[in-house]
């Protein structure tokens, strides 16, 4: 066995995640100033920025939407966003987790330029989810999309295939807080800050330290990202810094009689990570790092260490703070929160069940993870198998769900059909199916007699071709029927021209 894979089985990576997200409400937490993070950020600058009507100023301009509350003015008072709060929830039902009845905001103190008050809003002994987990197939290629708003997910559970992989990630907890402004670091070394972002609601995931390898890391965080947008309470754009993951990592001897309750190495904590190939990425460099500080039987340092992307190494940032170096109190300007008086909106599946229920009615896939990535596909698939449940019940050999689930993808002009309208389309062969959609009519040559003509005009002209093809040259065959289709300007049924040509050569 090769020695440097000798020296990597000798240690067990135990990795936990927090991952921070924007909610898209249309207010900030604590104040009415307008959401950078919400839908209709770029609809202007007015309505809700007290401070700021002018439609002469960019949209992205710095520091626009802001007001007393939220560059902590004294005498500013907070007032909750409730939509914050209950969307909160929601994620919180989607992975399982148990929903505080009673809960509370707590002043996080430390100092750095962009957080004006000198504390942050946030929860720490109360959080309003504990609990939960995430099961993760691995392997999954998603396509991001954004999804509307106000809906929650159901938690179920699903049986897995066999030959696919899963694992079980658990949930600490799920909390609310407020985001902070953001620095911009300019050439000639000095330092900008922006407090639009200051106050946006901020989702915090912490897992529990179940995962041992970045791609597991990189795959929940995936799936996570999906649920928020299937949700419809985020949009969790990593490039536009919506969505935010730092990660524990520590080393500890790899025994077989290791249990959860053996004790773990010193935790590293790695931050700058925006993009899930630069968790992965990281997550295996700190690996790589640590085992040979290990092996040399030296010390491993409990830190806070950055991701240079560009130089794919950890970049050592300070040293670890705990919370008693936050000073935690209850906020005293903002009342407990009773969340049970707090009204839920109604229930959609999680996006494994979706999956599930779509690989069961045929559906390849590949079509499958375009499909739940898209919310309006799933909508208009779900309107679809109450439909298609009715036309089976006299018909159980009829299902048109894996055949509409290409249309919806392929065409995007089917997307406005009504269900009836997309079975029919389904039942059309693929010409017709192409033409219905094209706004074409296909009654031009909708007799065989018209096609057989043509076919004998093109068996004429082409004589060397038809020679090669009774002479065993079966490729030859495909250019007869480009030449039919041709001269029929790809207004015939290819299948009508197949059967007819098969028969006439």
């Amino acid at each position: 066995m090769n020695k440097d894979i000798k020296i990597q089985q000798k240690y067990l990576p135990t990795i936990g995640l927090e991952i921070h997200a924007e909610l898209n409400t249309k207010s900030k937490l604590f104040c009415g100033c307008k959401n950078p993070a919400s839908h209709d950020s770029s609809q202007g600058v007015s309505g809700g920025d007290p401070f700021c009507s002018s439609s002469e100023i960019g949209v992205n301009s710095p520091n626009i939407h802001t007001c007393p509350v939220c560059l902590g003015l004294p005498g500013a008072l907070p007032v909750m966003n409730k939509q914050a709060v209950i969307d909160t929830i929601n994620i919180g039902k989607a992975l399982g987790g148990t929903i505080a009845p009673i809960t509370k905001w707590d002043r996080k103190h430390y100092f750095y330029p962009d957080l004006p008050k000198g504390y942050q809003i946030s929860q720490f002994d109360v959080p309003i989810v504990t609990g939960g987990q995430l099961e993760i197939t691995n392997n999954k290629s998603p396509h991001f999309a954004k999804a509307p708003r106000g809906r929650q997910i159901q938690n179920s559970k699903i049986e897995a295939d066999d030959q696919e992989p899963r694992t079980k990630i658990r949930i600490t907890r799920i909390h609310l807080e407020e985001d902070t402004g953001k620095l911009i670091h300019d050439k000639d070394g000095s330092s900008l800050v922006d407090l639009n972002r200051a106050g946006v609601p901020l989702v915090e995931l912490v897992t529990e330290p179940d995962i041992h390898d970045g791609k597991t890391a990189a795959d929940f965080a995936r799936e996570y990202q999906l649920i928020l947008r299937t949700l419809g309470v985020a949009d969790a754009e990593m490039e536009r810094g919506h969505m935010r993951i730092e990660v524990n990592i520590s080393l500890s001897p790899n025994s077989k009689l290791k249990t959860q309750n053996s004790k773990l190495g010193t935790k590293v904590e790695i931050k700058n990570l925006n993009s899930f190939k630069s968790v992965e990425k990281a997550i295996e460099y700190e690996i790589k790092r640590q085992t040979e500080l290990l092996e040399k039987k030296e010390s491993i340092v409990q830190e806070t260490r950055g991701w240079d992307d560009g130089r794919g190494t950890t970049i050592s940032q300070r040293a670890k703070e705990t919370s008693a170096d936050y000073r935690y109190f209850p906020e005293p300007d903002l009342p407990p929160i009773d969340t049970t008086k707090l009204e839920i909106g109604e229930t959609t599946p999680l996006p494994d069940a979706s999956r599930n229920e779509l690989l069961q009615a045929g559906v390849d896939s590949k079509s499958v993870e375009i499909i739940i990535h898209q919310p309006e596909l799933l909508s208009r698939l779900a309107e679809l198998r109450i439909t298609n449940y009715e036309l089976r019940k006299n018909h159980p050999e009829l299902n048109y769900i894996a055949e509409v689930a290409k249309l919806l993808i392929h065409y995007p002009k089917s997307r406005d059909k009504s269900a009836e309208e997309l079975i029919k389309l389904a039942q059309m062969n693929p010409h017709q199916r192409k033409l219905a959609l094209s706004g074409e009519t296909h009654d031009q040559l909708h007799g065989e007699d018209e096609i057989k003509s043509i076919i004998e005009t093109v068996l004429k002209k082409e004589i060397q071709a038809v020679a090669d093809y009774k002479a065993g040259k079966q490729t030859v065959y495909g250019f007869l029927v480009g030449q039919v289709m041709r001269e029929c300007k790809g207004q015939a049924d290819p299948e009508v021209v197949n059967r007819l040509l098969k028969n006439m050569i």
